[in-house]
């Protein structure tokens, strides 16, 4: 629930897309997908799907679901189902699985929300999320909270979920280069230095990821990130 497009078309890894001040946090989130896509099969609900950006990734399944709020920024697919961003308009035991990718910051009561995705989950049905940690304000005045793993292992735990198995995304090092480009970006986008500083910011990036990917950069104490990924299942 960006406000930018997300596709999946931003996350490929060449030089024009490493430009894109969400680079970090969207290729982190883009990975995370990935790996929950390989075995999710059955019926999937999307909750908060924006365009549905990662539907393309999942291959093994017999229905993909999208639902979203009508106050959503994005132009949804006409399959969405729109709902009042807390209660599912859904029978009990509907889904396998669910995703909710950069949502929960979004949401007024999680915690009911979170309820909700468990009652439409068939038994052992599993939910994957992600959650932001280092982000600007966004989609304001619809921006609440920054989880910690803490909140979300509590607040899973309270909704009824069991197997919760919570994991940072990215390290101090592509935390900084987040929020470098970011600070680039939004201080001195129409300054003369603004095309250095995005160049340098991009380059960062760039080096963060080759040498992330080649296991130099290994996360220092797990005490910073760009943000917390998590799976739960329904017992």
């Amino acid at each position: 629930m960006t406000t930018e497009s997300t596709t999946t078309n931003d996350f490929i890894d060449i030089p024009s897309a490493s430009w894109n001040v969400l680079y970090t946090c969207r290729r982190l989130t883009l990975d995370e997908v990935k790996r929950y896509a390989e075995s999710a099969t059955g019926e999937l609900l999307d909750v908060g799907c924006g365009r549905q950006p990662y539907r393309s990734l999942f291959q093994n399944l017999t229905r993909y679901q999208g639902v979203d709020t009508a106050s959503s920024v994005h132009d949804l697919p006409p399959d969405t189902v729109v709902f009042d961003g807390e209660t599912l308009p859904f029978e009990d035991n509907s889904f396998d699985c669910a995703i909710a990718t950069e949502v929960f910051e979004h949401v007024k009561r999680p915690a009911a929300l979170f309820a909700e995705i468990r009652r439409v989950l068939r038994p052992g049905g599993q939910l994957m999320l992600t959650v932001p940690f280092i982000q600007a304000l966004h989609e304001s005045p619809y921006d609440f909270r920054r989880p910690t793993p803490f909140w979300l292992q509590e607040t899973l735990q309270a909704a009824g979920f069991d197997g919760i198995e919570i994991a940072a995304l990215g390290s101090w090092h592509h935390s900084f280069a987040h929020f470098f480009g970011l600070y680039a970006w939004h201080c001195y986008k129409n300054n003369k230095f603004a095309y250095p500083l995005l160049a340098l910011a991009s380059i960062h990036r760039r080096l963060v990821w080759n040498r992330s990917r080649k296991s130099r950069f290994k996360p220092v104490d797990g005490q910073m990130c760009v943000g917390w990924s998590a799976t739960a299942k329904r017992s």
